[in-house]
């Protein structure tokens, strides 16, 4: 039989599999970085027409970003508030337009609430009725637009 959820948090595994995915995802970062600053210098030898709420990537914004969107995530995470009432505003300052900052944060919920489910699922803890029932009244609310 396999491990609780109790036994499975504080054991060595658990902790090589946390420590895993931070490499990764600075790489990551790195390569969208340097993606996002080659893309906009592209545009700009091209004198590619902005548009309000483009954003101007830029190495100062590459690297403080990030740095602001971890803390946020973090601080969302220790307050029980969700990372949207802390990355909208920063969207904002980046003079994305708010239609667009409420998009891609509504968006982002996603993959979100897609790994809290995944984690769920692994651990044995999804009440499948529970999930059911939200996922058909979620996708109703989508529908009417609730």
């Amino acid at each position: 039989q396999g491990k609780t959820q109790e036994e499975f948090c504080g054991s060595p595994t658990f902790w090589v599999l946390w420590w895993i995915g931070v490499p990764v995802l600075i790489v990551v970062t790195i390569l969208a970085g340097d993606y996002l600053i080659e893309k906009h210098g592209r545009k700009i030898k091209v004198h590619f027409k902005f548009h309000e709420g483009d954003i101007y990537w830029n190495k100062r914004a590459v690297r403080i970003y990030p740095v602001i969107v971890i803390a946020a995530g973090v601080l969302a995470g220790l307050l029980g508030v969700g990372g949207a009432m802390v990355t909208g505003p920063l969207m904002l300052e980046m003079n994305m337009l708010p239609r667009v900052s409420t998009a891609t944060s509504s968006f982002l919920i996603i993959f979100t609430t897609g790994v809290a489910a995944i984690a769920y699922i692994a651990l044995g803890t999804l009440q499948i009725d529970y999930a059911i029932w939200f996922a058909i009244m979620g996708a109703v609310g989508a529908a009417i637009g609730l």
